[in-house]
């Protein structure tokens, strides 16, 4: 495989971030045993996706939105 040239790398640089997970064995069972073991980039996106659509930001809410899950 070559190496990315140097306009890439500077089109990366400017035009995505890197996010990364752990997901641990023993508190987080479910999720990989729903996904199989294997998470991808695209099953993040699209749970953070829905995640957003349902929780609107703090200062966007109104008193009939739903709570974050945590806070029930």
């Amino acid at each position: 495989m070559m190496p990315d040239s140097a306009k890439k790398k500077k089109w990366m640089a400017e035009n995505t971030i890197t996010a990364a997970i752990k997901i641990n064995r023993n508190q987080d069972p479910e999720i990989i045993e729903y996904y199989g073991g294997k998470v991808t980039g695209s099953d993040i996106r699209l749970a953070l996706r829905e995640y957003i659509k349902n929780h609107p930001k703090a200062d966007q809410a109104t008193d009939d939105d739903a709570k974050p899950f945590w806070e029930n």
